[in-house]
């Protein structure tokens, strides 16, 4: 949420004009919000915690590449440790739900 800001601006001058700048945030969001449709299958902990490794996954992309304008940070091992036991932990608390 804090670089919706910065990611627009940045993609209206990538794309060369603010309006499709707000098509292409629109067009993601609406892609974002079709799996809250799954929220019922899926459990109110499961989606959160897909949600939540979802945007450290993204947020370790910015920072990797130096997205939305913001300075470039290595991705060392304890980065990738930590992120990936997010995804761990993503999948023990899904995994009830996918074993039945």
């Amino acid at each position: 949420m804090p670089f919706q800001g910065g990611a627009n601006a940045a993609l209206g001058r990538a794309l060369g004009h603010p309006l499709w700048a707000t098509l292409a945030s629109l067009a993601v969001s609406a892609l974002c919000i079709l799996p809250v449709l799954l929220m019922p299958k899926l459990g109110a902990a499961s989606f959160m915690i897909a949600v939540i490794a979802g945007q450290v996954v993204g947020a370790l992309l910015i920072d990797w590449t130096g997205g939305v304008g913001l300075a470039a940070r290595p991705v060392d091992a304890m980065r990738l440790a930590g992120t990936a036991m997010v995804l761990l932990g993503a999948i023990v608390v899904q995994w009830p739900a996918s074993s039945r």
